[in-house]
């Protein structure tokens, strides 16, 4: 294939800020989104949610204009102003979304005019969300909406306490995720900080409102671009963080947090120590288990920058050495290399480093090692392309076809650490 085919070849994140948006409406569960567009776009919008959400819904939460030609001659602004007018009512949102497709963009029409007005008539607020680019992806999409939310928090009010958390990827419903909502609300209470709210989390839009309560924004990276922002528009003391993923990452996200809210050291350390002495031994145990004599295990990786960092530094502090990692998102290599360098005690040797690779890229690498990895993270496409190296795998990651959550296993925090190393035991045992 030359260069110019294999650029157009399909590529592992090739979701784009529109779907972004649907993600993160699906985040909330009294949010709709309008889709500005014609009859294709809804399905593109919904399939990947269909097979990675077990338990939660979301063909309902999703409105369609479905432009056709006589509405893009007559005006696409028009029909945009009817179909969220008549279907405000109908579904009672507690907010509204409104996401066009880029050649209804192009068109010239005043969505923007259009969006104003209905949200200073209509009973819900109505937030227009700019998707058309074709630079992005569904992680803009997505932190747009958190924007959009936050824009909601009467933030005149004064705060009480604790610390409200910006950024969380919350895709679906499932017990994975849902144990990752706890394990967050775990660590933070164990320091003595509430939340508050969680952006996103599944949570009712009411509750995310109820952010003025928190002293402290706690903003994870995904939601970085939003911090100064944030601190403008909030007034509150807000502080940028890694991933709380590993021993090292979480420690790292409770003293930073703890710092953030004027808390004692002593206290953080406290906190720390005591859960370091209850998950350390089991770690220790799982690296005399898959050490090796005369060499080191190895894996592979492929995900969105900020978890690849995490994931990366914590599987290097289970004395294993990446071979290969992918970043699935757009123009984030610093992001990684700079949380990488953050949160991975000791210098990691040098790796080949894919960003935002076409599918037969990462074919192509993996084949192209010289010894295959003893481990392969990755999200459902990832895994699918490289089942014939049948090589032992962890679904990580968006979107997750195969791997369900019916019983909460975390990534975040301690608690996460213990699970994934009971993940990787698994998969070293070929244990299914």
């Amino acid at each position: 294939m030359t260069d110019k085919g294999k650029d157009c070849g399909s590529r592992h994140w090739s979701h784009t800020r529109l779907f972004g948006v649907h993600l993160a409406t699906h985040a909330i569960p009294d949010a709709v989104c309008f889709l500005h567009g014609g009859e294709g776009c809804k399905t593109k919008s919904q399939l990947h949610l269909v097979f990675n959400d077990w338990m939660h819904e979301s063909h309902n939460r999703r409105i369609w204009t479905d432009i056709d030609d006589t509405s893009l001659i007559r005006g696409s602004a028009l029909r945009l102003d009817q179909m969220v007018r008549t279907w405000v009512p109908r579904r009672r949102p507690a907010i509204a979304f409104v996401a066009a497709a880029t050649f209804l963009e192009l068109a010239g029409d005043d969505l923007d005019g259009t969006v104003r007005r209905m949200d200073g008539e209509l009973e819900c607020p109505v937030h227009r969300i700019v998707v058309s680019a074709f630079q992005g992806d569904l992680l803009d999409g997505y932190r747009e909406v958190i924007r959009a939310c936050l824009s909601e928090v009467p933030w005149e009010r004064a705060p009480e306490s604790g610390i409200n958390i910006v950024g969380h990827f919350f895709d679906r419903y499932e017990a994975d995720r849902e144990a990752d909502l706890d394990e967050l609300r775990r660590l933070s209470e164990g320091i003595s900080l509430p939340v508050r709210s969680i952006f996103l989390s599944g949570s009712p839009f009411e509750r995310l409102r109820e952010a003025w309560r928190g002293a402290v924004n706690v903003v994870l990276p995904d939601a970085a671009p939003l911090a100064d922002e944030l601190a403008r528009m909030s007034g509150r003391p807000t502080v940028v963080t890694d991933l709380p993923v590993g021993l090292h990452g979480t420690a790292a996200w409770l003293r930073k947090v703890g710092a953030a809210a004027s808390l004692p050291p002593a206290a953080i350390e406290t906190f720390v120590d005591g859960e370091l002495g209850r998950v350390v031994p089991r770690l220790n145990r799982l690296v005399e288990r898959i050490g090796e004599v005369d060499a080191r295990r190895t894996f592979a990786l492929f995900s969105h920058s900020s978890l690849a960092a995490a994931l990366a530094a914590f599987l290097a502090d289970m004395e294993m050495v990446p071979v290969l990692v992918g970043l699935l998102d757009q123009g984030r290599e610093a992001v990684f290399q700079e949380s990488l360098a953050r949160l991975c005690p000791a210098p990691i040797p040098r790796f080949p480093m894919l960003a935002h690779p076409a599918r037969l890229e990462v074919k192509n690498a993996l084949h192209a090692l010289s010894r295959a990895p003893d481990l392969l993270l990755g999200s459902s496409v990832e895994l699918l392309d490289a089942a014939p190296l049948a090589i032992p795998s962890l679904e990580v990651g968006f979107p997750s076809f195969a791997r369900h959550g019916l019983f909460p296993m975390p990534l975040l925090g301690f608690n996460g650490a213990a699970a994934l190393a009971q993940r990787i035991l698994c998969a070293f045992s070929k244990v299914h």
